[in-house]
């Protein structure tokens, strides 16, 4: 299979622009597409006959492709509509279900939508939160580290994530949900950046919950994402929104929240064939070396620093400056004034109270949309268009 520019056809994607933001939303192909479209119509065609008796077959036939994918027991893992709504059931779960009180650890790499649903449980419940600072860039041992250190007896509960969206790093997820296991601490694994971007393994994990969205590298389209809860929590956590199907058992109640449009977790079968059509871990394998060698083009170009390789997959975060006063709203602006200028899709982050870039890799990219990226970073350098923009 050739990557690159030769395959872009396969999206709805504007061939006039450089589209390096993969990462934030993903890029749904047309042939998912076509088919999702298929099964809408085929619901309006008969919507009795659909939701009672077609959709549950559709659903277990694309439940049963994600499981085998991720090596999961199916009677784990449940579609659910993204990792944030993950996150929100979970802690739900948890913290007024259970009522469970204490310590909850997170990093300030953590995705903004969860810290704030963080703090919003931390205003209802008698929890603490705990944010632990992680530098960038950082690596494996260190992260480890500052996790176990911070643990202390009244340590209910640890976020990891598996790549975090800010930062682009690997977390080491694996080893600190061990940890966390064997000092009996719940750990929930936001892998929101994981199935279709790093191998998953959900045969034995330590951990008690993880979730990844299928829509960033997993080709599904938007609104199609999974969570996995071990057989500890196995029907004793509902969805946020319970329904006809409460007290049957957890796959039945998140498959079934009043009258949804399933078309987005049905069509995720099609898009795990064409995962599999397109090369399955040749994809993981291409994204990652483009991004070891955009990386290498861009330190050598910029005056700029990001990670070592192995913090990295198939993205990566690159500072720009410490001198602009930054927030969300205007790195939004700086979004919008850059792809306006230079018709280059990229997200520009606020983080430890500096500016950063973030590139993503998907097999629709080649070497070159980076060379382009080199030179529209100088220009805007050269012109203080950042600050301009600020």
């Amino acid at each position: 299979m050739n990557y690159g520019k030769s395959i872009l056809n396969f999206w709805h994607l504007d061939n006039s622009i450089i589209f390096l933001n993969n990462g934030s939303f993903g890029a749904t192909p047309k042939k998912v597409l076509s088919k999702q479209r298929e099964y809408m119509d085929l619901m309006e065609k008969n919507p009795v006959d659909f939701f009672l008796i077609k959709a549950p077959h559709l659903i277990e036939k694309s439940l049963l492709s994600l499981s085998k994918f991720v090596n999961s027991n199916p009677k784990n893992i449940t579609f659910i509509d993204n990792a944030t709504t993950t996150i929100n059931t979970v802690l739900h779960f948890l913290l007024i279900q259970n009522k469970i009180e204490g310590d909850i650890i997170y990093t300030n790499h953590t995705y903004p939508a969860v810290v704030n649903t963080l703090k919003y449980y931390s205003e209802l419940c008698n929890i603490k939160l705990k944010c632990l600072y992680i530098p960038y860039p950082s690596h494996k041992d260190e992260i480890i580290e500052i996790y176990q250190k911070s643990v202390t007896k009244n340590t209910k509960i640890a976020l990891i994530d598996t790549i975090s969206s800010p930062t682009s790093i690997i977390f080491p997820y694996i080893e600190l949900s061990e940890f966390f296991g064997e000092n009996g601490i719940i750990s929930i694994i936001d892998g929101a950046h994981s199935v279709g971007c790093i191998d998953i393994d959900l045969s034995n994990p330590k951990f008690d919950f993880f979730t990844s969205n299928n829509h960033k590298w997993f080709f599904a389209p938007k609104g199609s994402a999974f969570l996995w809860a071990s057989d500890k929590f196995l029907d004793k956590i509902h969805p946020l929104s319970i329904s006809l199907n409460y007290g049957s058992n957890y796959r039945n109640e998140f498959e079934w929240q009043g009258t949804k449009d399933l078309s987005n977790w049905i069509a995720t079968y099609d898009s795990i064939q064409f995962y599999l059509e397109m090369g399955n871990n040749k994809i993981i394998n291409y994204n990652n070396q483009l991004i070891k060698s955009a990386k290498e083009i861009i330190l050598s170009q910029i005056d700029t620093y990001t990670c070592s390789n192995e913090m990295n997959c198939c993205m990566s975060t690159f500072f720009l400056s410490d001198k602009i006063n930054i927030n969300t709203d205007t790195t939004n602006k700086f979004r919008r004034q850059f792809y306006e200028k230079y018709r280059i899709e990229l997200p520009f982050i606020a983080f430890d109270n500096k500016l950063w870039f973030r590139i993503s890799a998907q097999i629709f990219n080649e070497l070159d949309d980076y060379k382009l990226l080199i030179e529209a970073i100088n220009d805007a350098l050269l012109n203080d268009y950042f600050k301009s923009w600020a």
